[in-house]
């Protein structure tokens, strides 16, 4: 960097110090790095800089050219500065910022030395992508033209400007041409346009006051969930949203939603579609007429009442929801079937409502995550009050065996305080894959209060096998060290209850089999299981009545087999 100059501070001929110095000054490099001396810049810069006059009234011409830069986090392909010093003025003749080949931003103007200015910015053809801070921003492309002018004061100018974004995609997803207008006048900011719908919206950025209105006709809804992450959905939207009101009072917000259609699909399928959807938001409530929404074509939900910013509320829902439409969010569910319905209201206030709902069960079927079975014919009804939810002969089948659960669970917001429910299965088969199978009758009472509980009843295990091949290297354990004692598992627990003490019986009416690469055993147990759910302890005898263990290859017959379960502190 080579520069010269010279500063005319004192009066001549005295130590006074002038009111306006002159000077005159010269810059000049064909190399020079910004980064060099800054964190913010950097690139490959040339600069010819040559300025004279005084402190009030200086004059003069800068030119900057500079390639493979990154400004403040953008980069730039190439970046070229025209400027000039003159009546109090830098005028910008030329500001070229290539964001890539082909693609530039071109500002020109003044900035005045009374902190006024006359701006403008185009910019033809720029792709998006190439926009650094939008990259993490906005997952998708486009070309944007902008035409923008400002001027007058520094802090509150008056801005016009026009912005076109086209050939739009959203993760593949093409989306309408972004038509917009904007304007700034008066601290009072204005857009109106077209994004794939109408927008018409205003706010004053000193006074905190705004109005929006959007209008839909049609509106392609897929690109939106596309940005959100949900590419399956998508749908339309027609009707109007207008709301008004201050920002830094949203008690004073008011507006209206008017729907005259609106339909979501998961790929082909219809999941929701409703018509004439109304909704206004009036002296801090929110108020929904009754409306109807169809689900997955032969569901529905019939939804009414209000709301208050003060939590208050007052809702009352309709609702026959077929399970089947939990499977376009849930794949564990896809095969699922049976209608959920609801009817009930909720009312009070949000942080301790006050409820009294209705929940039917019909003809539910799902499959069971770590089980072969598949859940089915599940009937029945949860009532929820204030206080209390009572679960009213729930029962079902899993494949060919039954089971059926009564009970009531007293709470507290939600929370059990107590319960007394009562759990019976027939013939209920249980499978986990490769591993076991086995047949069981069971009944189990559960009974909780004041954060503890006990599980009371019995299991009868008609028929059982364990078939999962069994690798073992009787060296290997003769050999190898082991533990004293086996790290404790993570402790099972039941929400809301600390302690759940078990008293069980295990009995059999035909033996326990395994039969696999190792034995074939017939086992009869007769066990009692205690302790709690965080430990349980078994207590009593399995014996084992006949069978065979294969060795090396060779058969040996089993005489006898007992297995004792004493210690009365663990298993």
């Amino acid at each position: 960097l080579d520069t010269s100059g010279h500063l005319q501070l004192l009066a001549p001929g005295s130590l006074k110090v002038l009111d306006n110095p002159s000077f005159t000054f010269n810059a000049a490099s064909g190399h020079i790095d910004p980064g060099d001396f800054v964190d913010r810049a950097k690139g490959d810069f040339t600069l010819q800089a040559t300025l004279s006059g005084s402190v009030d009234t200086p004059q003069g011409t800068i030119a900057i050219s500079g390639k493979q830069a990154n400004l403040a986090g953008q980069r730039l392909d190439s970046i070229t500065i025209d400027g000039r010093l003159n009546q109090r003025r830098l005028w910008i003749d030329k500001l070229a910022a290539a964001v890539a080949p082909g693609e530039q931003i071109r500002v020109s103007g003044w900035v005045g030395m009374d902190r006024t200015m006359a701006l403008q910015v185009r910019s033809d053809g720029v792709s998006i992508a190439h926009i650094t801070p939008l990259q993490d921003r906005v997952p998708g492309n486009g070309t944007l033209q902008l035409n923008a002018n400002s001027q007058g004061p520094i802090r509150n100018p008056d801005i016009d400007g026009h912005l076109t974004l086209s050939d739009v995609t959203i993760n593949g997803q093409a989306m309408d041409e972004i038509d917009l207008s904007f304007a700034l006048h008066d601290m009072r900011a204005e857009v109106r346009g077209a994004l794939n719908f109408d927008l018409d919206a205003a706010c004053d950025l000193r006074q905190g006051d705004f109005r929006v209105a959007m209008i839909f006709d049609e509106t392609e809804t897929g690109p939106y969930f596309e940005a959100a992450g949900m590419p399956d959905l998508h749908g339309s939207l027609s009707g109007r949203i207008n709301a008004a009101g201050n920002i830094r009072d949203v008690a004073d917000i008011t507006g209206r939603i008017d729907l005259d259609a609106f339909h979501l699909l998961s790929r082909d399928i219809s999941l929701i579609k409703a018509n004439q959807i109304r909704m206004q938001l009036a002296d801090g409530t929110l108020s929904i007429p009754e409306f109807e929404t169809t689900l997955l074509k032969t569901g529905r939900i019939h939804l009414r009442g209000e709301t208050r910013f003060d939590g208050s509320l007052n809702m009352s829902v309709d609702a026959r929801l077929p399970l089947s439409a939990a499977g376009a969010f849930i794949p564990e569910l896809s095969d699922a079937a049976g209608f959920l319905v609801v009817n009930g209201s909720v009312s009070g206030n949000a942080t301790d409502p006050s409820i009294d709902a209705r929940l039917e069960f019909e003809k539910i079927a799902t499959p069971v995550p770590g089980l072969v079975q598949k859940l089915h014919g599940l009937n029945g009804r949860i009532l929820l009050t204030e206080h209390t939810i009572s679960v009213q002969d729930l029962s079902g089948f899993l494949d060919t065996g039954s089971f059926s659960l009564n009970g009531t669970i007293d709470h507290e917001r939600f929370k059990p305080t107590s319960g007394n429910l009562a759990l019976e299965a027939k013939t209920l088969p249980l499978e986990i894959p490769d591993t076991l199978w086995v047949l069981l009758n069971s009944t189990i009472d559960f009974r909780g209060s004041a954060g503890k509980a006990q599980a009371r009843g019995k299991i009868v295990i008609l028929e059982g096998v364990y078939y999962k091949d069994v690798k073992i290297n009787l060296l290997k354990l003769a050999t190898e060290r082991q533990r004293a004692v086996e790290p404790a598992p993570r402790p099972l627990t039941i929400p809301f209850f600390d302690t759940v003490n078990l008293d069980i019986a295990v009995s059999h009416r035909q033996p326990f089999k395994v039969e696999n690469n190792l034995a074939e055993l017939a086992i009869s147990p007769d066990l009692r299981i205690r302790g709690t759910v965080a430990k349980p302890i078994i207590s009593g005898r399995a014996q084992v009545k006949e069978g065979t263990v294969t060795f090396q290859k060779r058969p040996f017959a089993v005489t006898k087999g007992v297995i004792d379960f004493v210690d009365p502190y663990q298993t």
